[in-house]
């Protein structure tokens, strides 16, 4: 049974995924990367705009929590910020100039984002 309720907790991770990949892109967004692998950690969604580099966390529950537990951990901050910047590096050395990093912070309880946080600069 723990199986099962971990895939179907997988599922919903990805639906909410999703559905933050489309609230970006209507507002202008373009998808670089899905769950991009670094050495440092996994970034959820990776999106550009202008030469703004924008890195989202994207978490989902099944019920409503409080905002202290809906955040990452500090060792979860850490891993983030490492891939982030990580990235931010490249693709700016890729792109042949320096590029702005942004994090948002999207955290869903069933179908609706209970805690949102934007622009949180790198």
């Amino acid at each position: 049974m723990a199986e099962a309720q971990r895939q179907q907790a997988e599922l919903q991770g990805r639906r909410a995924e999703l559905a933050t990949l489309w609230l970006y892109r209507l507002a202008g967004w373009r998808l670089l990367a899905r769950r991009h692998r670094t050495r440092y950690g996994e970034i959820d969604l990776m999106m550009s705009r202008f030469r703004t580099l924008l890195f989202i966390e994207v978490k989902w529950r099944a019920r409503q929590l409080t905002a202290e537990e809906m955040l990452p951990g500090p060792a979860q901050q850490q891993r983030l910020l490492r891939a982030m910047t990580a990235e931010l590096a490249r693709l700016s050395a890729r792109r042949g100039g320096a590029l702005q990093g942004r994090f948002d912070l999207i955290c869903w309880a069933g179908w609706r984002p209970v805690l949102w946080l934007r622009q949180v600069a790198l």
